[in-house]
């Protein structure tokens, strides 16, 4: 009987053996797929971002553009000092100041 008692409890350690051989490789395995699954979605996330500070950037340039027709200048251009002193906007309107 107690033969039979020991190879109950051998066996029973072998399942638990084998069965936490096999929880582990799951467990290896979801952690995997988690790991690829969180860096597609970073890839991705990161792709956003690039494309969403590429067409703030365009946008920027079109603006810059757009007031570079308006001025007749670039925008972040120093105006000339003749430009700067030939006419101020006062009450009546626009004004020759010189």
């Amino acid at each position: 009987m107690a033969n039979s008692s020991f190879e109950t409890f051998k066996q029973g350690g072998e399942a638990i053996d084998k069965a936490a051989e096999k929880t582990g490789q799951q467990a290896g395995t979801m952690y995997e797929q988690a790991k690829t699954t969180a860096s597609d979605a970073y890839d991705s996330a990161a792709g956003y971002a690039g494309d969403a500070v590429a067409r703030v950037q365009d946008g920027a340039s079109d603006l810059d553009d757009m007031v570079s027709e308006q001025v007749g200048r670039h925008p972040k251009a120093p105006a000339s000092r003749d430009s700067r002193n030939r006419r101020s906007r006062g009450a009546a309107g626009w004004q020759r100041t010189r």
